[in-house]
């Protein structure tokens, strides 16, 4: 099995996943990942398969997708020497607005998205929009401190990512690192069958990109 990104062939596959979790409002891009980063590990479980297929990676604030984090964050005119380098590939302005949002607790200033376009369930099939539908009524109202015990909790893929490469003690002084959390680990007999089929016909479509 390959570990190559197909998430680039899903672009507005994507776009509509943030709109749809934004939900018409002005919303955290950190709770946004964390409900995709959740029904796509419900994906996978249930399906084998993820729905957006995003990398998503080992941080100190939890699982990931770096590429699209720090496109937003660039879009959003938050300046990091981890993003000035950033080539776009997603490109998402024209379905979201970044923003940047500045924290009264904190000297820091972190991502807000608003939608721009309509959500558009032609992108997904319709066992993906049940998950979607599933996810956000039982987690999008979870407080961010609920949603970050979740996805950060013992035994959760993140907390095995960490644990297994020794990360806590990394996260002393740096937030970001080029672990993956991967899905792998909760594939199983036709589960897994099912992710290489679909790894497979991605492959395909790449290939005449």
């Amino acid at each position: 099995m390959t570990d190559k990104d197909y998430s680039i062939l899903l672009k507005d596959k994507i776009a509509n996943i943030i709109i749809f979790f934004t939900d018409d409002k002005t919303t955290s891009l950190k709770r946004i990942i964390k409900l995709m980063f959740i029904a796509d590990q419900i994906s996978v479980k249930k399906n084998g398969v993820p729905i957006s297929w995003l990398k998503y990676y080992a941080w100190v604030q939890g699982p990931v997708p770096s590429q699209l984090y720090l496109e937003l964050e660039k879009q959003a005119g938050i300046s990091k020497n981890e993003n000035l380098d950033v080539k776009e590939i997603y490109h998402l302005e024209k379905f979201i607005k970044a923003n940047a949002h500045s924290r009264p607790t904190a000297n820091q200033r972190s991502v807000d998205v608003v939608s721009k376009n309509e959500f558009d369930k032609s992108e997904f099939m319709d066992y993906e929009l049940e998950i979607l539908e599933d996810v956000k009524s039982k987690y999008g109202n979870w407080s961010n401190t609920k949603l970050v015990d979740f996805t950060h909790g013992k035994g959760s893929l993140w907390g095995n990512a960490v644990s297994s490469n020794g990360l806590k003690r990394i996260f002393n002084y740096q937030t970001h690192t080029d672990i993956r959390v991967s899905f792998f680990p909760i594939l199983r007999g036709n589960k897994l069958k099912a992710f290489v089929q679909a790894q497979e016909s991605l492959e395909y479509q790449s290939s005449l990109m």
